[in-house]
């Protein structure tokens, strides 16, 4: 679908409407934050369990005609398990996924402020994310949408740099001849004599 846009509309239009798409599903994410939780645990679930379908599908098939590959079968139990959870439990996705990665955070920040490097600033820094770690533990399911504003906010602002960045480059471009490419080159027809 990428493809067939790029081939349809200029490099500069591409990439406004690429930076349109980003600041729209930012804008969505962080207006929205449970809504947004909630709709990427159920496509990860229906896309886990249309991949644990085909690997099982898969194994099955080869049992009957070759020797089956052990992988598959194991995969694609681990994919629907997968995709039951998510379909079905979201919420509680959403709860353990923040306390896990707000674990990760706290760890991370022990070790880089008893680390013997960095400066003030790193381990001012440290002290920040090890508080963040900590209020996610605290209150995984806050932290989930808190994430998820985060994300949101990034994803707007990447968009709206990405769209102002290309009209200034547009507007900025030096307008070339019809006859010159946009490496400098002069486009010339050859004839056979």
């Amino acid at each position: 679908m990428m493809k067939k846009l790029r081939k349809k509309f200029s490099d500069n239009i591409f990439n406004v409407i690429i930076g349109g798409v980003f600041a729209i599903v930012g804008l969505f994410v962080l207006l929205f934050p449970d809504t947004s939780l909630m709709t990427v645990c159920y496509i990860l679930g229906t896309a886990c369990l249309i991949g644990g379908i085909i690997r099982t599908v898969r194994y099955v098939k080869d049992k009957k005609e070759s020797a089956p590959n052990i992988i598959d079968i194991i995969s694609g139990i681990v994919l629907l398990a997968v995709a039951f959870m998510l379909l079905l439990h979201p919420k509680f996705l959403m709860s353990v996924l923040p306390f896990i990665i707000g674990i990760s955070v706290v760890v991370y920040a022990v070790s880089t402020f008893f680390s013997g490097k960095g400066c003030l600033f790193s381990k001012i820094f440290a002290g920040i994310i090890a508080i963040y770690g900590i209020s996610l533990v605290l209150n995984p399911f806050k932290g989930a949408t808190s994430i998820t504003s985060m994300v949101g906010f990034g994803l707007l602002v990447f968009g709206i740099v990405k769209i102002v960045s290309e009209i200034i480059i547009h507007k900025n471009k030096p307008q070339l001849p019809e006859d010159i490419d946009g490496d400098g080159y002069i486009e010339v027809d050859f004839k056979d004599i």
